[in-house]
Order: structure tokens, then sequence, then C-alpha cells
């Protein structure tokens, strides 16, 4: 070899032998192999080089057939227009390998180089079988010098491979040079890449023929790519680049995913971390979009490449680090997966569901190990039926694919999968619309078109792990915040008096689902699938006689139900623990009937939280129940009995509530009535003294034994419980935020639980041995279906407030009874609004308590009516229910007995509370609504999933959201926003804290 020049291009001695004589201006590239590298890199060099001749051969007939026509096997943007122009013009596409082996200058080896499925690195190493076919190839062909250049995904040291084999089997007189020039491209965007790189990357041998070699390779890039980009070094470092380039691409996709999780079980928003570590210069905001996993050729094999190096290189710890990020790829899918068929009731079995997007990610028709395929095989496994549609892949592609990964034939799956022809054809009447595919095209759909085809209750997800479930359209929202702007009406006392006819509706199918008929014969499989289809059918029917927006949140996780079945098996008493405050609404007449009828057992029905409401209320309740529920006991609880700041009389005091107090022992109301009423129930069948004994040292403040035994129930009923006729098991159940956990707790006398953040996720629910006679069975709390209208679930905690999408109508709710401006002391805001509304009061107190936007820095109203929802769901915001007749008989209830005695109990354990030895801590207005509360309210994305509006008879207690915003509203709308601009403007520059004219209060509740 020499170094002249002819052109700025290094030429060979040996170039006379190529077959052309001396037109070496007339430089010839092969590339064997026309894939996804070969063909759109030898575009690119064809186009920027138009004196050299481009030569992509395959032994694919049908795959140079399609790069010779108007369907090109792949699709790349921008790719189709550079074939037209320069193909048979000085790019050629031929099954001739040989002639264009003969021929060439240089020749790129492009084939596919997949894991092995076979022998030694199964699963880890490359297949380098079509490598060493094309090198002997290559060497039997070869009458001239040839530089060879590894242009697949390649392990290291692969270059030395290719050298022996040509060596080996060169013919006479012949010289190779083996370079190293791995692709860095990314499908969906290659053109772009080969066009601007931001480096190309050549390796070869540390020698002058190498350098030369290199050198000419250099010389064919440099027609576009700056030479400072072109980057040269050993064939070992090249090769390794690339593994490690793509590893790390790779680690990164897994780490953020481990994120993703962490916010879904926090609450956390995985795109505004994202965001936040992005910005960080050190890290960068590339490839960190949680998704369902990464897929393509060239992350998994490539990471599986660098663990197989590791572990030849007897380097385990580095080959464990790397196995970790394919561990939580292949994790992430079926977490997904898992995700879909737990939100569709415990089951897809039957239920279609439509898939959107199978490339492995947009712009490519590319489905080489993408996570969509992984999906659609889970779902296939529990019975889904799927309709795909995908705007690039081929019908033969998707069911290659799904084949080769379930092991059935096309004719199988086509009972089971359908292909659409665009989105809406894919939605139409599906359980559930799933995104795999980040197309743009996606972004752009009619998602309310789309959810209205969508079957009854019904799901969108997508890849970053964002479920969205019943939301409601834009202009919805956006109707009632308008509404929201609006004069507040004030409602009479009247109007909370709620019959529970009109929340259960008896004889509706609104019934609780109850465990079908089983028997010991069956397994736990059989049992669970004939749960799991009547639960289904349970569901379906509920949804076949009512929409689901107007019926209220409920309970739709299978394995709650299962835990709640089995608490009733194995206990021998039931309490129900419910608010006081809405005791109709947390009291099911269902798991009355079923208990008492069905079951024959008795049930407990605990007024939880007495001390937030006047006792006489407290009693009228349990008249009200014992007339409606004559099998029904009937206990008063509290377990932090708060103190009486007001006359019996007073009921608007009740409202004004400071900051809870949780002190270290259990002063609770109700124990031992509690312990009365199972005696009576039990009587001398079993010895419930040591339960006494118990009680009566929480009440003395005696030391107790903080070990008690814990045992783990399974929900499933062929497994056997130690029943023994010498102890009584009480089932605890009841909806969330009712105070259960604080139940059980002040019974056992110190905290042995707490609420639970995953309800239904576990197959074991809790017993508790409180004595060697009295067995506590704590069943997750559950919500039962109903009509509850939306703004009511939600003040009584059976809606999560941190998915209300638009919270102040709520708001308005509370202000229709409650004396929002003096509990909130917003004084001012009545002087200069007289006819405020709900986003008046939330923009008052977000001057009032400094929540502010992060950028703008206005009053934070969305902030301000989250507070106050949580307030109200506390108690130190108060609302409760009346039952009906109350405020005619109020009178009559204020001077009952029983209501005086009530009062006393609560007075007597809240002087014992202010004994020296109780740590009771007082405080003024701002301890009532201290700072560190913020911290739990901060405000949610406006893509916070919201379930749609509720009815109640088709009445709605918030009149305002039954308006229509007619031509008189929206000029009252005027002078409302030219109101509140000028109020907030003196509110803004007036002192928004005054804690000198605060009063002080002090409340353990």
């Amino acid at each position: 070899m020499t170094s002249n020049d002819n052109d700025g291009m290094p030429t060979f001695s040996g170039d006379e032998k190529n077959g052309h004589g001396d037109e070496h201006s007339t430089f010839r590239i092969c590339c064997i192999g026309a894939g996804y590298v070969g063909g759109p890199t030898c575009a690119i060099i064809a186009s920027k080089c138009p004196h050299i001749k481009v030569t992509v051969v395959d032994v694919s007939a049908d795959r140079i057939a399609a790069w010779n026509s108007d369907h090109l096997p792949l699709f790349e943007p921008g790719l189709e227009d550079i074939i037209k122009t320069i193909r048979n013009r000085n790019l050629f596409f031929s099954t001739d390998t040989k002639k264009a082996i003969q021929e060439a200058d240089l020749i790129f080896i492009s084939v596919n180089t997949p894991t092995k499925s076979y022998g030694f690195g199964n699963g880890r190493a490359p297949d380098l079988r079509y490598v060493e076919e094309a090198a002997r190839q290559i060497a039997h062909t070869a009458t001239s010098n040839k530089i060879v250049v590894e242009k697949s995904t390649v392990p290291v040291n692969a270059a030395e491979s290719i050298k022996t084999i040509l060596k080996t089997n060169k013919q006479p007189g012949v010289c190779y040079q083996v370079l190293s020039n791995p692709e860095f491209l990314a499908e969906g965007s290659a053109i772009c890449d080969l066009l601007a790189p931001d480096r190309v990357l050549i390796g070869g041998d540390e020698s002058i023929d190498g350098s030369l070699a290199i050198k000419k390779l250099s010389w064919v890039y440099e027609h576009w790519v700056p030479k400072e980009r072109i980057l040269t070094t050993n064939t070992w470092s090249s090769e390794l680049s690339k593994l490690v380039a793509n590893a790390f691409l790779a680690q990164r996709i897994s780490s953020i995913n481990t994120i993703s999780a962490v916010c879904e079980a926090t609450g956390a928003s995985v795109s505004e971390v994202a965001k936040a570590v992005g910005l960080d210069s050190r890290i960068g905001s590339k490839f960190l979009n949680a998704s369902v996993g990464f897929g393509g050729s060239c992350f998994q094999k490539d990471v599986y490449n660098l663990i197989y190096l590791a572990e030849s290189l007897k380097l385990e710890p580095v080959a464990q680090y790397w196995l970790q990020v394919i561990k939580i790829n292949d994790w992430q899918r079926e977490r997904f997966a898992h995700m879909i068929v737990q939100n569709l009731f415990g089951s897809v079995s039957g239920k279609k569901i439509a898939i959107l997007g199978f490339a492995f990610k947009k712009d490519t028709a590319d489905t080489r190990e993408s996570s969509s395929i992984y999906v659609c095989r889970y779902l296939l496994a529990e019975g889904a039926s799927l309709h795909i549609y995908d705007p690039k892949v081929s019908v033969q592609r998707i069911f290659l694919d799904l084949s080769e990964q379930t092991g059935k034939s096309e004719a199988e799956l086509r009972n089971h999968v359908r292909i659409a022809t665009d989105a809406y054809e894919a939605a139409k009447e599906s359980h559930a619309l799933v995104i795999c595919t980040e197309w743009d095209e996606f972004k752009k759909l009619d998602y309310p078109l789309i959810y209205k085809k969508l079957i009854r209750i019904s799901y969108i997800l997508i890849t970053s792990y964002r479920l969205h479930f019943q939301r409601e359209p834009r202009d919805e929202i956006d109707r009632r915040k308008k509404i929201a702007q609006l004069p507040l009406e004030k409602l009479s006392e009247e109007s909370l008096e709620i019959p529970i006819e009109q929340i259960y509706r008896p004889g509706s199918v609104l019934d609780m689902p109850v465990r079908p008929a089983w028997t010991y014969s069956m397994t736990k499989e059989q049992l669970e699938k004939q749960e799991q289809t009547y639960f289904n059918s349970y569901l379906d029917k509920i949804f076949a006689n009512y929409e689901a927006n107007s019926l209220s949140y409920f309970e739709m996780n299978l394995e709650t139900w299962r835990q709640l079945w089995r608490t009733i098996e194995i206990c021998d008493i039931i309490l129900m623990i419910v608010d006081v405050r809405f005791a109709v609404l947390h009291f099911s007449p269902a798991l009355y009937d079923n208990v008492t009828r069905v079951n024959n057992k008795p049930l407990i029905i605990i007024l939880n939280k007495i001390d937030l409401v006047p006792p006489s209320l407290v009693i009228a309740v349990k008249d009200y129940f014992s007339k409606k529920f004559p099998q029904l006991h009937i206990l008063t609880y509290t377990s932090y009995p708060k103190d009486l700041s007001t006359t019996r009389e007073d009921f608007d005091n009740y409202q004004v509530m400071a900051r809870i107090v949780r002190r270290k022992n259990y002063y609770a109301i109700g124990p031992l009535a509690l312990f009365e009423c199972i005696s009576s129930i039990v009587g001398s069948r079993i010895d419930l003294s040591s339960w006494k004994q118990h009680i009566q040292q929480c009440m003395n403040d005696e030391m107790i034994d903080n070990q008690l035994k814990h045992e783990n129930i399974d929900v499933s009923p062929l497994t056997n419980i130690n029943k023994t006729a010498n102890h009584i098991t009480l089932g605890f159940t009841g909806y969330p935020n009712v105070g259960k956990s604080s139940i059980l707790n002040s019974i056992v006398g110190h905290k042995v639980v707490s609420v639970s953040r995953t309800p239904g996720h576990t197959k074991h629910f809790q017993t508790i041995h409180l004595t060697p006679t009295v067995r506590l069975c704590d069943c997750p709390g559950l919500v039962f279906p109903s009509f509850v209208e939306r703004p009511l679930q939600i003040l009584a905690g059976i809606y999560p407030i941190a998915q209300v999408q638009e919270p102040y109508t709520p708001v308005g709710y509370l202000a229709q009874w409650l004396p929002m401006i003096k509990l909130l002391k917003l004084d001012k805001l009545e002087q200069e609004i007289p006819k405020y509304s709900a986003m008046d009061i939330c923009e008052a107190w977000s001057i009032k308590r400094g929540f502010l936007t992060a950028k703008a820095c206005r009053p934070d109203v969305y902030r301000a009516a989250n507070h106050i929802l949580r307030l109200a769901l506390d108690g130190r915001i108060n609302l409760y229910l009346r039952p009906p007749g109350f405020t005619a008989d109020k009178q009559r209830y204020l001077s009952d007995p029983r209501a005086i005695e009530l009062e006393h109990q609560i007075k007597l354990a809240v002087d014992k509370q202010k004994l020296p030895d109780s740590s009771v801590s007082g405080g003024d207005d701002s301890e009532a609504f201290p700072a560190s509360d913020d911290h739990q309210l901060a405000s949610r994305s406006a893509s916070t999933t919201d379930y749609g509006a509720d009815d109640v008879e088709d009445v709605n207690r918030f009149t305002h959201l039954n308006r229509d915003d007619d031509d008189d509203d929206k000029e009252q709308l005027k002078l409302v926003k030219n109101t509140r601009r000028r109020a907030r403007r003196k509110s803004s520059n007036s002192n928004q804290h005054n804690d000198e004219d605060e009063e002080e209060g002090e409340v353990d509740g």
C-alpha cells in the first residue's frame, strides 16, 4: 500500500487489480446487508458522494425487490425521497453479491447479529454466524485488496475474528484491512443522524496500512461530516464504545421507569421529576421519558453483549449490574400489562382492548423487541380480544411477531386479534384504550369522541403510566369553573336531611357482590376463575342498567371484595364503622342484609367521631337507624374526644375546628360500651374477662403489652382457619376515612394499624390477637356502589381528593350551608363582595394563606380549594348530614336526656386528657391551619383524573350545577370577575395575616 493521493483520496498500490484499470476516480463501495443500517447508510453516502458507486446486496430477493420498488422494506422519515433521487444513478440494490464484492474497494458488513438462542452464551452472546458467512464469502470471492468495515453491532474482538477468517481463506496476493465503524443511529431519526452525526467513529489497526485504511473511510465521510466530528481509535475501543453507548441509554430508560413506579406510589409526577433532574447540566434531559420499556434491535442485544463480555472476563459484579437494566425493563412491561388487568376489575377475559402503536417507537416500522408485543402477549394470555392499529407496521408483521411470542399460529391468533385501519376503528366499543407507541398522530386524536366509543367503565392508559378514569371533557370542567364564579345561594338546614333510600335505592342492581357457591373439591385456580367471572358479570349488570357517570365512585378491585367476603366468613360478629356526620352514606343496607339475613351473624354499627357533631344529632341518628334496621346493634364512639367549646344549642360553633392534636395515650369513648354489647351477644359461651381487664388497663393508663400476636389471613375460603369455641373474632369493616384504624388502635391501647396505601393489593390481611379469647380482624376500607353526588363523595372521604380535577364546586357545596366567611375569617371578602362565589372564597383563602403560583405569583386558587377540602375531610371545617325529620324535632332532641348524658361523657374524657400528664398543646388560628399542612396540599396537575358528575334522583344540591350558561349568567359573570379583580388588588396590598385578631383554640379530635 502507498500513501499516494488522487483527488484527496488515499490510494492503494493494488488498485490496478480491482478490475477497473486506472478508473480509481470511481470509488466503489459494497454493502452486504440491506437492512435498517445498510440501506439508509448507503443512501446517504451515495447522495453526498455522487462520484462513488454504492451497491447494496442481500441474499433476500424479496427485500432487494422492495428496495427497487415504490414500497421500501422499512420506513424512515426522508429516506424515500432520497432513494428515488439516486437509485440506479450511483446507488444500486442487487442480489449479485459476488460481482459487487469483486468490484468494490470498500466493503461494509451490515448483517444481522441477533442474540444467541442456543449453545454457549444462550440468551447473552451475539450470534455472529451471518458476519462469519459474509467474511467467508468476501475471502472466497475477492481477487484484489479490500477494506472490510464491520458496521453491524458486534462484540469486542469481532474484528480479529473477521481478520482470521479473511487471512485463512483469502485468494493469493489479496490483502485486507479490517475496520470498525459502528453506527449510532436512532430509528425514526436515522436520516437526520446520518446527515448530522454527533460523531463518526472509526477504529483500525495502529499500523501504517491500518492508518491508510482509516483515512480512506474517513475521506468518504468528509464529503459532508466535519473532520472534527470524525473520531479515530483502535479497533477494541471502537467496538466497545458502541456497546457502552447503547447500554448507557438503556440504563437511563430503566432508571426513569423505576422512578415512575415510585412516583405512582407517592403521588409525585414522573414528568415533573424528570424535568427537574434533566435541567442539571451534568445529567441532561434526553432519554428521561418514562415508558413501557425500551425496545428495538440494539439496546437489549447490546446490554446482553456487555453482560456476556463481563462474564467472559470473570467480572461478575459488572455483569450483574447490567443485568438489572434488562430485568427492570421486563418488570416494567409486565407491570404495565398488570395495571391494565387490575383496572379492568381484575380480568380482561372476553374484553376488547384497543392497542395503539405496535412499532417499538414512533417514525419507524421496526417492531423488534417492541414493548407492545410483550403487552399484547400478556393480555392475550389473560383472554383479552385485541384490536391493534399502527400507522406503519404491516398486518403480516404484527401476526408474525405475535405468533413468535405466543407460539400460536396466525389462524389461532385471528380469533382474538383484529387489525384496525385507524385509531377510531380500534377504539370503537373497546373496554380500554392502550397507547404503546408515541406516534404524533395519536396526540391529535379526538379523545372525547373516542371516549364516547368506549364501553361503559373505560380506561385510557398511556406509556407514561398515568391512568385516566372517567376523565371529564375539558368543556365540562370549564363549565363548572364558570359556575363556581357565580354568587352562592344559601340553602336551608332541611336540605341536609337525606334518607338512606335516596343513596342506595333498594331493589336496584346496586347490590354488594357476594362470593359464588364453592366446594372444597375445587382448586384455588378454579375458585379464583369462578369468582372473577362472577365479578365481571356483576359489574356488567350494573353498567348495563346505569351510565357510568350517573354512579358514585365505588370499589372495583375484586381482591378488596374478597377480603370482605373472608372477613364475613371467619368472623363471629361484624362491625361496620361509619362517620356519624355522613352515616347514611357510609352504611350499606346490602351489607346489613348479607350479614344478618344470609349469614345470620350479628352486625354492629359504630357511629364514630361523635365529638364532631352536636350530641342531639348523634341521638337522632341512632333513632333513625334503630327504626330502619331493627336487627342492628348501634354504638357511639370517638377515639380522640375534643373539647366542647360551646353549648349544645349553639350549632354554628361546631363548625369551628382548630388543629387536631394526636396524643400519645388513647382516651376513647366507646371501648367499654363495645365490650358490653359483645358480652350481651356472646353471653356465657366465651370468657371475656381478659378483654374487660385490658380495657380497664387502658382507662387507667397502665402499661399495655405491645407484643400482640398478628396473623395473616388468606382471602381464599379453601384455606383452613384455626377456629375454636373458646375465642371470638370481631370483623371491622367500613368505608375509607371513617376512622376504623383509630378505633382499632384505641381498643388495643396503642398504635397497631395504619391506613393502607395499597388496599386490595394483597391476598392477605391482618388479624390481631387482642387477648386469649378476643381477636380483631381488620378488613380494608371499601366503597359500596350507590348514588352520591360528587361534592358529597369528596367531603365524606369516599372520593379521593387527590383525584379531584375541579375542586371549586365542592367548596361551593360547603358554602351553601356553612358560614365559610366566619370559619375562615375572611370578613374583608364579605365586605367587598357581598355576593361572593366559591371561587372568591378560594381566592381570598389563597391570599390569606400565602398560596401563590410558582411562576406568576398569582393567588393559587386550586391549591386553596384543595386545602379547604382537606380541612373539611379532617373535620376542621365541619359539615354533617341530618336524618329525615331532624330539623322539625331539633328542640326535642336538644333536651333528650341521652344527649345530655353523651355531652357529659365527652366532657369527662376531655377533662382527663387535660391532666398534667397529658401533653396538650393549645394554639391560635395559625396553629389551626399550620403551614406544615401545605406540603401535603401541593396543587395537582390539571391532568389529574376525575370521575364524572353524580346524581341523586336527578337533583344536585349545588343548585348552580344545574344552570345553563345563558346570557344573564354571562353578564353576571362579567360583573363578578370585575368585582373579584378589584378585591384582589385591595387584599394583596393589605396585611394578609393579623394574628392578634385570631381566636385561640385547641382541639383533639
